[in-house]
């Protein structure tokens, strides 16, 4: 980072980050205390049988220790909305629109211009033509809109730029529904983010070959960041690029959004060599979920002397460098300066920040500190089973979305037809707005039942609303003739929470 030496106050005064005005000496000296406590309390823990989640089997003179896999919990499609009335996507975008007034994030390429009623019938026309991958074409063909109708007003209003901006505002207006805290984990903002495959049917510069997922096509990964059910933010990225590299871009890169994450989880494929430290900088808790942990514990280190823990069952394998830190601290500032001032492209810097390409003391020191903090984290993970469980738990709330979002897709074929990155990237901005459109419509049903219950001091029911999941779709229509000009089918609320009501109760048995 150019001239930080020289405006080091200035700088990290604008940051307002006290992990770096603070003197790494200080910061070492605290991991050291919590990593040893760490260490002493896990294996007192197993020895004494207070960690009854830990498998123990004695192999000759040698002790083998496994954890149980947490059960995946299906998130997806929960029974209870097999009850509730079915509703067309149209007339769910209309609730939508009187809930949060997204058209209204839809501005014409032209500022002067301004909408009118026909062009927000021919906004959702493409909308749900380039989600469901039928396109404006096809829509036409099944639809009372004109295609001329729907191009115009797709080259007008149809940017990235819009849908983002209409994504953030529905994601915002369900943080702000009661029942968006209750899905924390742990009282906690814990989310996940991960990557799902699709075919392309044309080829682009992004589409690349991956025999695992596409065979001998070609294909592309959004990398979608999830809180509380909802799609927060999603970066389009090649199969051939590697998803952890891109986890700090998707969780820094949106500033348009006013939710916070204390907490985020990724598979094996979302680590690298700095992505605890990374988001440890910005006093985010990153919580992996790896294939194989006790392999992977084999890579604690300490910053005490290893020889105080030869006789436990899980120690560290070295000492850490501690000084190669210390001494190369003034170097890394401006690492982490640079990425939260945004000079220059995240997922760049963190990409040759973790290859093993062109080694160097600076690079070798934040990969010592982003070891200590694996460790650290990896001894929490053994010891804790509740962290374990907030783990899967977020994972799950992932595959859910992608479930729903694949739905969505292959409503009319599972390709991306756009010919270009950027019509990929719109069409798949599309999908994702329908799908928060569909999550923020199911989480404003339950919000309000639960409200009721509690009402009604029924807080066993209230605390069962809490469980379910807003990813569901069986209730909601996506196919046949859309009728976008027919008077449009208002929601009453109060009628709505009547009936869930009573099939609440026949749900619970009541």
């Amino acid at each position: 980072m150019k001239n930080f030496n020289k405006d080091k106050k200035k700088i990290l005064a604008q940051i307002d980050s006290p992990k770096l005005n603070m003197p790494i000496k200080d910061t070492l000296d605290e991991l050291e205390n919590q990593m040893d406590e760490l260490i002493v309390q896990v294996n007192k823990r197993i020895e004494s049988g207070e960690n009854k989640h830990i498998n123990l089997k004695k192999a000759g003179n040698e002790i083998i220790w496994t954890l149980p896999y947490p059960k995946k919990t299906d998130e997806f499609n929960n029974p209870f909305y097999d009850q509730i009335p079915p509703i067309h996507i149209n007339d769910l975008l209309n609730f939508i629109d009187q809930r949060c007034h997204f058209m209204d994030a839809f501005t014409h390429i032209k500022p002067h211009q301004s909408k009118n009623q026909a062009d927000k019938l021919c906004i959702k026309g493409v909308l749900i033509a380039n989600a469901t991958n039928l396109g404006i074409y096809g829509m036409s063909e099944s639809c009372d809109l004109k295609y001329q109708s729907m191009l115009q007003i797709e080259k007008n209003y149809i940017r990235l730029e819009t849908l983002r901006a209409v994504s953030d505002r529905i994601s915002d207006s369900m943080a702000a529904l009661p029942i968006f805290k209750r899905y924390n984990l742990g009282d906690l903002a814990h989310g996940s983010a991960d990557a799902q495959k699709y075919h392309t049917k044309r080829e682009t510069f992004n589409s690349r070959h991956s025999l695992k997922y596409y065979g001998t096509d070609k294909g592309v990964a959004p990398y979608t960041l999830i809180l509380n059910h909802a799609p927060i933010n999603v970066k389009m990225i090649g199969s051939h690029e590697y998803e952890g590299n891109h986890l700090y871009d998707i969780l820094f890169g949106n500033s348009n959004i006013n939710i916070t994450f204390d907490r985020v989880s990724t598979d094996t494929a979302g680590t690298n060599n700095v992505n605890f430290v990374l988001l440890d900088s910005r006093y985010v808790d990153y919580t992996p979920c790896y294939k194989t942990i006790r392999s992977k514990t084999k890579l604690i280190c300490s910053l005490k002397d290893i020889n105080n823990y030869k006789q436990l069952l899980i120690k560290p394998s070295r000492k850490a460098n501690r000084k190669l830190i210390e001494d190369e601290w003034p170097n890394l500032q401006p690492i982490f300066a640079a990425l939260m001032l945004k000079e220059t492209s995240q997922s760049a810097i963190v990409k040759k920040l973790s290859s093993h390409d062109r080694k160097s003391k600076t690079k070798d020191a934040l990969w010592e500190y982003n070891n200590i903090l694996m460790s650290i984290y990896l001894l929490r993970y053994i010891d804790d089973p509740e962290l374990r469980q907030y783990v899967r738990a977020a994972l799950n709330r992932g595959e859910a979305y992608h479930q729903l979002r694949r739905i969505i897709a292959e409503t009319n074929g599972s390709e991306f037809r756009g010919g270009s990155d950027l019509e990929i990237e719109i069409w798949n901005e599309c999908g994702r707005l329908l799908a928060n459109a569909i999550i923020f419509y199911n989480a404003t049903l339950l919000s309000g039942l639960m409200a009721l219950k509690e009402q009604q001091c029924d807080f066993a029911a209230a605390e069962f609303i809490q469980k379910l999941s807003p990813v569901a779709i069986q209730h909601i229509n996506l196919k046949g003739f859309y009728e976008f000009g027919k008077s449009q089918r208002m929601i009453d609320l109060k009628e709505m929470m009547g009936l869930l009501d009573k099939i609440l109760r026949v749900h619970l048995k009541r």
